[in-house]
């Protein structure tokens, strides 16, 4: 056995027990506990520090005080977001949790057939967008990046199941910062699109082999994913969302369909695509800024536009 697997043995088994105990507190009071917790022990960590370096140029008229508030109220969600993939099984038996989750705007896209993809961003809780659709008869499925350790990773695809009922294709993070398919995953993915049907994609990732978009006034390397397989594959495309009420395992639901440009040009509507994309994350994250993951590395922005 490689030393590899070794450890790979051994973090599989911490996780494991981290998972039974943390199941043995009742939910509310899980999700409590670890709000407070990674509010209160993430602040002394490299991602802290990013998170404030993004926030400054977001927000460069915004005092320091400010800038920590919002980073504290991020890692208060983070907290509630794990716990509440912990207890996924009970926080979908109390449908009340979702009740503000209006589907409308997607329903209407399931009214005809064919491909429609469901653009989310890693706000609020980003793990149950799809939940409702779910619930409503229809089979999801959705890009993940998965996690190092195979052990690990096999477990959060089991436990994604319940909310991605259709499976989840695997992407592989590459040295370069970058997403790639995982292997033998291609055909599983091409099957899918052709069948139809909902596709979830987180889009605000870091991609090198992006395209460049304005976001908070600098330029980022932006995923071109979701606008690719809309034109690739005819599909049609909306911007969802889910905003945590009140701090609380509750959420009410926001999405707004795209009008995809088609010029000729498939590049040019590409970037258009994407731009549009990440305007609306934007104006979203300004409205919440305490519920949007400010330390993902891809938004240490770079230069200005």
């Amino acid at each position: 056995m490689s030393r590899a697997s070794v450890r790979h043995y051994l973090e599989y088994f911490a996780f494991r027990v981290m998972i039974a105990l943390t199941r043995l507190l009742p939910f509310r009071l899980c999700a409590n506990v670890f709000a407070s917790l990674t509010a209160r022990y993430s602040i002394r960590t490299r991602r802290h520090r990013r998170a404030l370096a993004n926030l400054a140029v977001a927000f460069p008229n915004s005092c320091l005080a400010e800038r920590e508030e919002i980073a504290r109220g991020m890692w208060r969600n983070v907290g509630r977001v794990i716990a509440e993939a912990i207890h996924i099984d009970r926080f979908l038996e109390e449908p009340q949790r979702l009740d503000l989750l209006s589907m409308r705007t997607i329903d209407e896209l399931e009214d005809d057939k064919g491909l429609y993809i469901i653009v989310g961003m890693h706000s609020g809780n980003w793990e149950i967008g799809l939940q409702r659709t779910t619930l409503r008869g229809f089979q999801p499925a959705a890009l993940y990046r998965t996690v190092e350790n195979p052990m690990v990773d096999e477990y959060v695809r089991k436990s994604r199941s319940k909310t991605v009922s259709r499976g989840l294709v695997p992407l592989r993070s590459r040295p370069d910062g970058g997403l790639s398919p995982a292997q033998n995953t291609s055909r599983h993915f091409v099957k899918l699109l052709r069948e139809g049907g909902p596709l979830g994609i987180l889009a605000d990732i870091h991609d090198p082999d992006g395209v460049e978009v304005p976001f908070f006034g600098r330029k980022v390397w932006a995923s071109r994913v979701p606008a690719t397989l809309a034109y690739q594959f005819n599909g049609r495309m909306c911007i969802a969302r889910s905003i945590r009420v009140d701090g609380q395992s509750r959420f009410i639901g926001d999405a707004v369909v795209v009008d995809l440009p088609r010029t000729g040009n498939q590049r040019a509507d590409i970037v258009t695509t994407t731009e549009i994309i990440f305007r609306q994350f934007e104006t979203w994250i300004r409205q919440y800024p305490d519920q949007w993951l400010w330390s993902q590395a891809p938004f240490v922005f770079s230069h200005q536009v």
